[in-house]
């Protein structure tokens, strides 16, 4: 079995929608790390995705409906947030009410 070796790319900006996510790491990958080689896993978090795509809203401009209020006092949750998974979410899945889970199934369209 072979190591793993964790590097993690230095001089990435704080993203936005003007950004080319692939094109930046590559960049990033280039002079911080060698290159990618075959062979190399590269990582990135959700939320970098979502800033990039543009799907970044203020909670504060959230109004939850009666669904999202209900689901967010049996899960401890803001409603706001509890509304937001729901406009991205088909269905859901599974709630553990004792534990604060909420798991959806969404299908996100490409354009």
């Amino acid at each position: 079995m072979g190591n793993i070796e964790i590097i993690g790319l230095s001089g990435m900006p704080e993203f936005n929608t003007s950004h080319n996510l692939s094109e930046m790491i590559f960049e990033a990958a280039l002079s911080s790390a060698g290159g990618i080689q075959s062979g190399d896993v590269i990582v990135v978090t959700q939320k970098v995705v979502s800033k990039v795509e543009g799907m970044v809203r203020d909670l504060l401009d959230i109004e939850p409906t009666s669904e999202a209020e209900e689901l967010a006092a049996k899960l401890g949750k803001d409603p706001r947030l509890v509304q937001l998974i729901l406009e991205q979410s088909t269905e859901i899945v599974r709630t553990d009410f004792e534990r604060g889970v909420l798991i959806t199934e969404s299908m996100r369209m490409q354009e």
